[in-house]
């Protein structure tokens, strides 16, 4: 039989046209619409039209019970949903995903514990002629209510001048106050969100009407711009000036007050604390950051719930003792995260640091920070967002007035934007996606333009809200000993998937101090000018004055920029060490992270924190003996030694000024112990040794007034510095000890002679061991 090729190839070509125009007719009756224009505000897309479309539902709160109409252009004969997803064990255990027709009913009970919550599912839908249609929808699950209490520093060391600027610290303050409540407002989520408002100096001061003592609702909806937060913060806030000491732990104490009246579930309880200084006035906190000297107050309750326990933010900034230590013990015996603000930072940085922190897990990330001293003509920043971004928030701080323009994908939106002010401050926010022809998404390569003449420094900041991107970063350490190695730990993951495309980086800048505080403080003159107020310390007011007055001092502490590239560990996870840390203060570490995803686009992300290095590796010394140290102020003014220290560790650097808590005399003998036994009376006995002063000579150097005695070659004790020796005074052991052994060794050796001797060297030993216990607690005083 023969084929008649040419026929064969006709028909083919026919039936595949016929199948091909039949599948065409068919793809092209659409049932479900995926046009953004046809759902509610808040609704984001990604890969639309097309077999990998997802469209992100606006979200919705734990507990909350919402439904969403998903729009059709034809009526189903079936529609359904499946493939129910959580993005963690507690919201895929505790949802409900239903539907009635093309109205879907979500409800989710709980939030992931850490990382990104949402919950997906696919809508189906089939119609009789038409190809069956499944489209994912994912619902980002909010964060939960906030109640921030922003306790605030009025002291009268915020009427100095911020270093390199012409503005005062509580000029600072003001603006970076007003721009975090103004994210606060763009950011919040129609869920209550609620501020208080504490400010501390010598005493507590509350707000007037309509904060007072009270919540007032973070919101900027109202058509009366009089009724937004921001409006009622600025009126209160505008008018307040410096005043006297610093009581901060009266102002923890008020904020937590506040917050304990409130113990709702599904609530996050904050207080964002900023200071320029250390407590020096009423009631204060302990050095383990949770209890105080004068009361029976703690910082937390420490509720079973873990959500009913408050979260501390504070930003400080730092200056000369252990200062900085107290704010990193208040975040670790408690929960939040502390971040150090230099006196050459602006406060915008970490406030927006501390926001972020605050609503962790609830969406704004920072994407860039640019900060420069001038602008000539025009400078254009360039940046990367990724899809599914609800909102973008705009920050610029400039002294004076410069052109803006926004342009995303060749298009300018600056029209499109909503802009606020406070002075020298402006937040521009956009929120997704913009109606316009076409659809503004956010995913695609941001531009801003800055154009003018000015010689003033400018700030800018970047941030989105993106429920979706997670990064973890952390050090290996809180706290730090110099010399220690700095580890560096960073996750990326998107959707709770690790990113692992080709070509992710991030980047870890050090901020290294420019050289170790307390040295400077050691080495340079102390001032006698510009006396501060609340300055009740005198080393911090020797840091002030420097910073202030001389030159030298500044550029000295201005850090150096040390530069890491983490390693792609693979599986989203990137680390880096750092050991070059044989100074002394505050490290801040900024992390630069640049990722691709594999369907969301381009993600930029940066993010600072802080660490502490403190004074060790100490040299061990012996202490001078002083005959012509000034009087001490208290107690035994003749029968006394002083001791004159300098602690240096082995990089050559002094531990500095401000460091009286951190030296101690430890008694290794009775001579030291207090007489216990109740029936002895002190009188009956010569007064005991003891240290009862500490003189802090601002130069690094320490005087150690002892008490009742002036022989050392009688001494039993140690001087430590920060738990390690600095020096070690031991005497020999009291004769009557050796005596004792003696008669010991002897009653040992009769024991084998006779059952009798054996049974009084047990006596003897017994007694023998009851005499040196005896001893060594202060119960008998011999020799």
């Amino acid at each position: 039989m023969k084929l008649n090729y040419k026929k064969l190839v006709g028909k083919s070509i026919l039936f595949l046209f016929t199948q091909f125009l039949f599948l065409n007719l068919t793809q092209s009756q659409i049932l479900i619409d995926t046009t953004l224009t046809s759902y509610e505000d808040g609704t984001a897309a990604s890969n639309c039209p097309g077999p990998l479309c997802e469209i992100t539902l606006p979200g919705i709160k734990a507990d909350q019970i919402k439904d969403y109409e998903i729009p059709t252009l034809e009526t189903p004969d079936i529609i359904y949903v499946s493939n129910i997803f959580g993005s963690c064990i507690e919201i895929t255990s505790n949802n409900s995903v239903t539907n009635a027709d093309n109205i879907v009913t979500v409800t989710v009970n709980e939030r992931c514990s850490s990382g990104a919550s949402y919950i997906s599912f696919v809508v189906n839908a089939e119609k009789a002629g038409f190809t069956p249609e499944h489209h994912k929808y994912v619902v980002p699950i909010l964060r939960d209510t906030i109640k921030i209490a922003l306790v605030l520093d009025i002291s009268g060391s915020m009427g100095l001048l911020v270093q390199g600027d012409t503005k005062t610290r509580i000029e600072s303050l003001k603006e970076a106050v007003m721009g975090l409540v103004f994210k606060l407002e763009e950011l919040q989520q129609g869920m209550g969100d609620s501020l208080a408002m504490t400010y501390f100096s010598s005493a507590i001061i509350q707000p007037n009407a309509p904060i007072d003592s009270g919540f007032i609702v973070i919101d900027n909806t109202d058509l009366d711009y009089n009724n937004h937060s921001s409006t009622k913060v600025y009126n209160d806030l505008d008018p307040r000036s410096p005043l006297q000491m610093t009581a901060l732990g009266e102002g923890l104490i008020d904020a937590k007050k506040k917050l304990d009246l409130d113990n709702s579930q599904n609530l996050k309880r904050m207080v964002f604390l900023f200071t320029d200084g250390l407590q020096n006035y009423g009631n204060q906190l302990k050095s383990d950051g949770l209890t105080f000297y004068q009361s029976d107050d703690s910082l937390n309750n420490y509720q079973l719930n873990p959500k009913d326990s408050i979260y501390y933010f504070p930003v400080a900034t730092w200056g000369a003792g252990t200062g900085p230590e107290l704010f990193k013990q208040i975040v670790d015996a408690n929960k939040g995260e502390v971040v150090f603000a230099s006196p050459y930072s602006d406060l915008e940085t970490w406030f927006n640091n501390q926001l972020v922190n605050m609503l962790e897990g609830g969406s704004p990330q920072i994407i860039t920070e640019k900060k420069a001293n001038s602008i000539n003509d025009s400078v254009n920043y360039k940046f990367n967002i990724n899809d599914n971004i609800q909102s973008l928030l705009i920050e610029i701080k400039s002294a004076s007035d410069v052109n803006m323009k926004i342009i995303k994908d060749g298009i300018d939106l600056t029209s499109k934007a909503r802009v606020k002010n406070y002075n020298d401050y402006n937040l521009v926010s956009f929120h997704f996606p913009i109606i316009n022809q076409p659809i503004i998404k956010s995913g695609g390569e941001w531009e801003l333009v800055l154009s003018g003449q000015s010689e003033k420094p400018y700030f800018i900041s970047v941030i989105a809200d993106d429920h979706f991107m997670n990064y973890s970063c952390s050090l290996n350490q809180s706290i730090y000993t110099i010399g220690e190695t700095m580890l560096f730990n960073v996750d990326l993951s998107y959707r709770e998937k690790p990113i692992t495309t080709s070509g992710n980086s991030i980047t870890a800048i050090v901020l290294k101090p420019g050289n170790d505080l307390g040295h400077l403080l050691s080495t340079f003159e102390t001032p006698g000018s510009d006396n501060v107020v609340d300055m009740d310390s005198d080393a911090n007011q020797k840091f002030n004055n420097l910073l202030a007055n001389d030159i030298d001092f500044y550029n000295a502490l201005l850090p150096s920029e040390q530069i890491i590239e983490l390693t792609d560990n693979g599986n989203g996870n990137f680390t880096g060490s750092f050991n070059s840390t044989e100074l002394a203060g505050i490290y801040n570490v900024i992390y630069l992270i640049n990722a691709n995803t594999e369907n969301h686009g381009k993600i930029e992300r940066t993010k600072s924190s802080s660490t502490l290095f403190v004074f060790g590796n100490m040299v061990e010394e012996e202490p001078e003996v002083v005959d012509d140290a000034p009087k001490p102020s208290s107690g035994n003014q003749n029968n006394y030694m002083v001791l004159k220290i300098r602690p240096k560790n082995k990089f050559g650097n002094y531990m500095g000024p401000g460091f009286k808590s951190k030296i101690k005399v430890n008694s290794k003998s009775q001579a030291f112990k207090p007489h216990k036994a109740a029936s002895i009376k002190k009188d009956d006995h010569k007064k005991e040794p003891h240290l009862m002063e500490i003189k802090d000579n601002l130069d690094g150097s320490y005087f150690l007034y002892i008490a009742n005695i002036t022989d050392t070659d009688k001494w039993d004790f140690n001087i430590t510095v920060r738990d390690d020796v600095l020096y070690n005074y031991s005497k020999p052991l009291p004769v009557w000890i050796y005596i004792l052994l003696f008669i010991f060794i002897l009653m040992i050796y009769l024991a084998k002679k006779s059952k009798r001797n054996k049974t009084l060297a047990w006596i003897l030993t017994i007694v023998w061991l009851l005499i040196i216990i005896l001893h060594y607690l202060g119960y008998l005083n011999l020799f």
